[in-house]
């Protein structure tokens, strides 16, 4: 009989992204289409089967790798799954740099496309007008999480270095100019 010692590689870091695509609702004013109140709570519509989502991912190796998934893929009757897409995004230190969304309408160009989004996010896509994606909407709604304070404190950290910087070399190039007038001052003293 032997004793063995393991150690836990679990790391919790690994990220994910949840995908809805909608039903093609109007997510704002539509003129004559809305009474005079736009509706409260906001009209998110249903989901739409067989939205696809694709988008690629920089992995901590440096490579890139597309990922693919459809938004209620199967057709039988009464499936019971939800109505969104889940993603894993494995462990990645970057933005999501592409993201595609295909609807499976009737016209010649039916997807959208988006950059830079935020793992560990959902994202509502909103394919109104259906027949012009370049004016569909994407909302992005991100979770927060433990490393939330520390991207906050290192983001205003920088911020507050580079107006020291930007302020610095501003004073510096004030007292150069005042010198500068001082000394074209006598020049032209009559």
């Amino acid at each position: 009989m032997s004793t063995h010692a393991l150690s836990n590689e679990l790391h919790d870091d690994a990220y994910f992204l949840t995908t809805f695509a909608s039903n093609g609702v109007c997510p704002a004013w539509c003129g004559a289409e809305w009474p005079t109140k736009f509706p409260s709570p906001k009209p998110y519509g249903a989901h739409f089967p067989g939205a696809t989502v694709k988008f690629t991912v920089t992995e901590l190796s440096g490579t890139k790798r597309p990922r693919i998934g459809a938004q209620l893929p199967q057709s039988a009757y009464l499936p019971l799954s939800t109505g969104y897409t889940v993603h894993g995004l494995g462990r990645t230190n970057n933005y999501i740099e592409e993201f595609f969304v295909g609807m499976p309408l009737n016209q010649s160009r039916h997807w959208g496309y988006w950059v830079a989004q935020i793992p560990n996010s959902q994202l509502f896509i909103f394919p109104y007008p259906p027949s012009s994606p370049s004016e569909w909407s994407l909302e992005l709604f991100v979770t927060p999480g433990a490393r939330l304070l520390l991207v906050t404190v290192s983001l205003a950290s920088t911020l507050a270095a580079l107006a020291g910087v930007v302020l610095f070399f501003h004073m510096k190039e004030r007292k150069e100019d005042e010198l500068e007038k001082r000394q074209s001052e006598h020049l032209f003293a009559f």
